[in-house]
Formats: C-alpha cells, sequence, structure tokens
C-alpha cells in the first residue's frame, strides 16, 4: 500500500470517531439513505502498525481483535435508528 503513516503521528481515536459522526450527521441532513463505512479491519496492520488503518476494530494478531472507539460510535449511532 502506497500510504505511509506520518513520522510523528499520534494514536488519535477519538478523531475517527468524530469523523464518522460528522459524516453522518451531514448525510443525515442531506437525506442520503444509507452510508457505510469501507473497513471492518486493516488486516495486515497489526498491532502498533493499526494507526494507518482505517478499520473500526484493530487486529491484535491475525485471528483476534478488539473494538476501537469508531466501533462503538457507529453501533450507538445507528442503535438510535
Amino acid at each position: 500500500m502506497a500510504w505511509q503513516v506520518p513520522h510523528g503521528a499520534v494514536p488519535d481515536e477519538d478523531e475517527q470517531a468524530r469523523y464518522l459522526t460528522e459524516l453522518l450527521d451531514i448525510f443525515e441532513d442531506e437525506g442520503v439513505d444509507t452510508a457505510l463505512w469501507f473497513t471492518f479491519a486493516g488486516y495486515s496492520r497489526p498491532g502498533e502498525q493499526d494507526l494507518g488503518s482505517y478499520g473500526v476494530v484493530r487486529m491484535l494478531d491475525e485471528k483476534r481483535w478488539e473494538p476501537k472507539k469508531v466501533f462503538h460510535t457507529m453501533a450507538a449511532r445507528y442503535q438510535r435508528g
């Protein structure tokens, strides 16, 4: 993959959750019926490499994952349906 994490980047799960919330608010205001997040997990970026992943979960190893803040934000947002 060509995209690389910038040197000195710091993990900020709040930013990803905020981005999702802002977009869903806009889509709702504009009458969009469906919006999907395009990545469940960055399977090729486990552990510390997750900083470069768009996934809603963090891969701990090849089989185990844990939800990130955006996962919970998404669940809460869709639950209010």
